[in-house]
């Protein structure tokens, strides 16, 4: 490993009867828990844990329902916060920001929701999360994946399948990417939708949230970004970067992340 080189520990642990896999980067008086999107992995957001562990200790841990995990009987964004509240009991952490990336915000912002008053939570950031609802294609896919048979709905998400559907859109299907999708089943996705559609959330006034969306965004538009952040009142702050969310750029995701590192550190100074 060089002398720079940041140390990164995949682990999987057990606890309560669910199991719990994740990666583990960096060190530091403060952690970052960083949760990927739905049909993703944890894998997919190690270049963000490899800035963000320069500075604080970084765990990206795997939603259930993807990566060949189980659901564990988890049966909404509650269910997963309380999910997360175990693993940081686990991993003995005391002073952290919850942040996500599409479905990671929203369960980020319900994990604020429950633990808002004491347990160290410093901040939260949701990043490209339908806050504000998905896109009519998104939408539609939705309803596609509810109304088809199981066998066709793992036929469909097979590498080789996924490759050729890509390819006949003209879209490009990163390796991670399409590895985290094939490994999905179609009781986990109907459920994963199923609370990202019916998603609510109090104000949690006190809790300071970043909320990041990026332009052009294909799944979450961001033009009515601004009248939703509002709701969540005067600790919200609100970022849009230039192809920043998803669909987006590798500069736009890099602008993204060097918001959230800014947001961090302003923040874990704060007591």
């Amino acid at each position: 490993m060089a002398e720079n080189e940041i140390k990164r520990v995949e682990s999987t642990v057990s606890y309560k009867g669910k199991s719990y896999r994740y990666f583990d980067m960096g060190t530091g008086d403060v952690s970052i828990v960083l949760v990927h999107g739905l049909l993703n992995s944890a894998e997919m957001l190690i270049y963000a844990g490899e800035i963000l562990s320069k500075k604080y200790r970084v765990i990206i841990p795997e939603i259930p329902g993807h990566m060949g995990m189980s659901l564990f009987n988890i049966d909404s964004l509650e269910s997963l916060a309380e999910y997360y509240r175990q693993l940081l009991e686990i991993l003995e952490i005391q002073n952290y920001f919850m942040t996500g990336y599409s479905l990671g915000g929203l369960i980020s912002l319900k994990f604020a929701e429950k633990y808002e008053h004491g347990n160290g939570l410093r901040g939260v950031v949701c990043w490209a999360s339908p806050l504000i609802g998905m896109s009519k294609n998104v939408k539609a896919l939705a309803g596609w994946a509810k109304r088809i048979p199981e066998n066709i709905f793992n036929a469909v998400l097979e590498p080789v399948q996924l490759l050729k559907l890509t390819r006949s859109i003209g879209k490009h299907l990163p390796r991670n990417e399409m590895i985290a999708i094939s490994k999905m089943n179609k009781i986990a996705v109907n459920r994963l939708l199923g609370w990202i559609e019916h998603a609510s959330f109090q104000t949690i006034p006190y809790t300071p949230k970043l909320f990041i969306y990026g332009t052009d965004d294909n799944i979450v538009p961001s033009a009515d970004a601004k009248t939703v952040v509002e709701e969540f009142g005067s600790s919200s702050e609100l970022v849009v970067i230039e192809s920043g969310g998803h669909g987006g750029t590798r500069e736009g995701h890099l602008a993204a992340v060097a918001k959230l590192s800014d947001f961090v550190e302003r923040h874990s100074k704060i007591r």
